[in-house]
């Protein structure tokens, strides 16, 4: 018993020295760290999520908002965002906040707004 472990130690020390690991011995790589926000002022930036339409994000301040930000989406092409899209909107805002190694605020709850739009409270972590 005592053969082996030392056998073992002796392989991973020897693994241990080498650049070049298989993949199966490789650490994953950390997460990214997340980027800088635009400033939110309520400029556009164009979303794909891969449904074969195109989404606008607004980013807005907003005072009496949770964590005093605001996610609007809107759909570019027909049809528009209706109250039944909310779960397609919470996609989209969780793609623009992926583009920032950031997750959505898990407290943001969506609103429908008129026009044909979603607000997401809170905006990206």
């Amino acid at each position: 018993m005592a053969a082996r472990f030392g056998l073992a130690s002796g392989l991973l020390a020897v693994l241990a020295g080498c650049a070049d690991l298989p993949p199966s011995f490789r650490r994953p790589p950390g997460p990214l760290p997340p980027l800088t926000l635009p400033a939110a002022d309520g400029r556009a930036a164009k979303v794909l999520i891969g449904d074969g339409f195109g989404y606008i994000v607004n980013r807005a301040a907003m005072a009496q908002a949770l964590g005093g930000t605001v996610l609007r989406v809107t759909r570019v092409s027909a049809p528009e965002l209706s109250y039944s899209d909310g779960l397609l909107a919470k996609k989209v805002a969780e793609a623009y906040c992926a583009e920032f190694n950031r997750g959505l605020n898990p407290v943001a709850y969506g609103k429908f707004s008129a026009p044909a739009s979603w607000m997401f409270e809170g905006g990206c972590l």
